[in-house]
């Protein structure tokens, strides 16, 4: 959690800003694979203070592990060498929705990895974890918007 919170004065490599209100989680930060367990971990604890259910909270949060995973792996970085990413994570009626923003206009690509591959498996979990998901190209980069619902 130090790293997320760490002033740009002790170390320029680090930019993060977090935002709550009730139900909605707004984080901005330059996304580094260290990092990727202090997300979870603030990722998890708003969905048990939205009271979301066990297993769409675990879906959720290996989802938004594995699409932030894809911006550590598969962007490039920025001028200022930070790969900026955006995490909106929102309960809503019946479930939780996430949307993950980056500045790479390169859309996920579902591939069929070698056998033994360490990679290539990320997009395809993605998809077999969530209800739902789109991706839109912006003028900024793309957005990745994620749907799981609860079960009653």
């Amino acid at each position: 959690m130090k790293l997320l919170l760490e002033s740009p004065a002790q170390d320029a490599s680090s930019r993060a800003m977090t935002r709550s209100v009730h139900g909605q989680l707004d984080m901005g930060l330059n996304m580094k694979a260290e990092y990727l367990a202090a997300v979870r971990g603030i990722v998890r604890s708003h969905l048990r203070l939205w009271e979301v259910g066990d297993e769409a909270s675990e879906r959720m949060l290996i989802a938004v592990n594995e699409l932030l995973t894809n911006v550590c792996q598969h962007t490039d970085l920025d001028q200022n060498g930070w790969q900026m990413v955006s995490l909106l994570v929102q309960r809503v009626p019946g479930g939780v929705t996430a949307i993950v923003s980056d500045r790479d206009v390169r859309v996920p690509v579902q591939v069929v990895p070698a056998e033994l591959a360490e990679n290539g498996r990320g997009w395809r979990l993605v998809r077999d974890l969530v209800d739902d998901v789109f991706v839109s190209v912006t003028g900024a980069g793309k957005d990745v918007w994620v749907y799981v619902g609860e079960t009653t």
